[in-house]
C-alpha cells in the first residue's frame, strides 16, 4: 500500500527469500503507487527488491502504466480476467527453475461501485482459463480472488479445490487467520492482508478516514509514519503435482 508498503518490502523481502528458500514472490499490485495501480518506476523498484510477479484488482485498471504492463506479454503483471473492459491477457505464465507457474487474478461480484456491471462470473471465468491452461500444463497455478465479501473468497477456494495450487484472497487489507489446505490439497486464505502502515485505516490516515465517515468532504491521505506491517503467506508446492503441501502465514512488524 503506497510508499510505506514498498519500504517494508525493501527492508524485509530480501532476507525472507534467503531464510525461507523462496523460489517465487507474487505481490498484489493494485495499491502500489499512491494507492492506485502501479507505475513503471515502482514496478522496476519492486522487482529490484525481489518481487517476481504481480496480481491485480479493481485499481489496476485506473492507471495507464499498469495496464501497459498487463498488456505486455513479457511483463509478469496480471489484471482481473473477469472484468470485461479492454482485451487484456487472462493470465500470465512465468518460468521458475524450469517450472511453469500460471498467475490468475479475478474480481468477486461484490466490488466497489462502477465495476460490477462489467464483472463476469468469476467461477465461469476460472473454468475457461483452466481449460485453456491444459495446453500449457503448468506446474503450479496461483489464483488471486479480489473481493469485498468473505463468502465469495471462500467459495472460490472450494470451487477450485484440487484444480489449482492456491486460491489467495485479498482486498480487505486485513489478514485473516484461516490459512489452510482445503480437503483436495489446494492452499487457501480468505485475505492475505497488506504491506503498509499498521496504525491506519487500510493504509489511509485514520483521522482522515474518520472525518470522511462523519460526512466531511476531505481527501484521503496515505498514512506514512509509524510501525509498518508485512503480511504474506508462504505456499509450498508438491514435487509430483501442482497441489500444495502446506501454507503458513508470515506476519512481521518493523519501524
Amino acid at each position: 500500500m503506497g510508499r510505506p508498503g514498498r519500504r517494508i518490502v525493501r527492508k524485509l523481502l530480501p532476507g525472507l527469500r534467503i531464510t525461507h528458500d523462496i523460489d517465487l514472490v507474487i505481490a498484489q499490485a493494485e495499491n502500489v503507487s499512491h494507492g492506485k495501480g502501479m507505475s513503471l518506476r515502482h514496478y522496476n523498484e519492486l522487482e529490484e527488491y525481489g518481487v517476481d510477479a504481480f496480481s491485480g484488482g479493481n485499481h489496476t485498471f485506473e492507471r495507464h502504466e499498469t495496464m501497459a504492463l498487463v498488456d505486455s506479454l513479457g511483463a509478469p503483471v496480471t489484471a482481473p480476467a473477469n472484468y470485461e473492459v479492454g482485451n487484456h491477457p487472462a493470465f500470465k505464465l512465468i518460468s521458475v527453475k524450469n517450472k511453469k507457474v500460471a498467475i490468475i487474478s479475478l474480481l468477486g461480484y461484490t466490488i466497489p461501485h462502477g465495476y460490477s456491471d462489467a464483472t463476469q462470473n468469476p467461477l465461469i471465468t476460472a473454468d475457461s482459463i483452466l481449460q485453456e491452461l491444459t495446453l500449457s500444463n503448468p506446474d503450479a497455478i496461483i489464483v488471486n480472488i479480489h473481493s469485498d465479501v468473505s463468502s465469495e473468497k471462500v467459495m472460490m477456494g472450494h470451487y477450485l479445490d484440487g484444480k489449482v495450487t492456491a486460491v489467495l484472497g485479498d482486498h480487505w487489507h486485513i489478514p485473516t487467520a484461516d490459512a489452510r489446505l482445503l480437503p483436495q490439497q489446494t492452499a487457501h486464505v480468505t485475505d492475505v492482508g497488506m504491506c503498509g502502515v499498521l496504525n491506519s485505516s487500510l493504509g489511509v490516515e485514520a483521522d482522515t478516514a474518520i472525518r470522511r465517515w462523519k460526512g466531511e468532504k476531505v481527501k484521503h491521505h496515505m498514512a506514512d509514519m509509524g510501525t509498518l506491517q508485512f503480511n504474506a503467506v508462504l505456499v509450498k508446492v508438491k514435487s509430483d503435482s501442482l497441489l500444495a503441501s502446506s501454507i503458513e502465514r508470515i506476519q512481521l512488524y518493523t519501524d
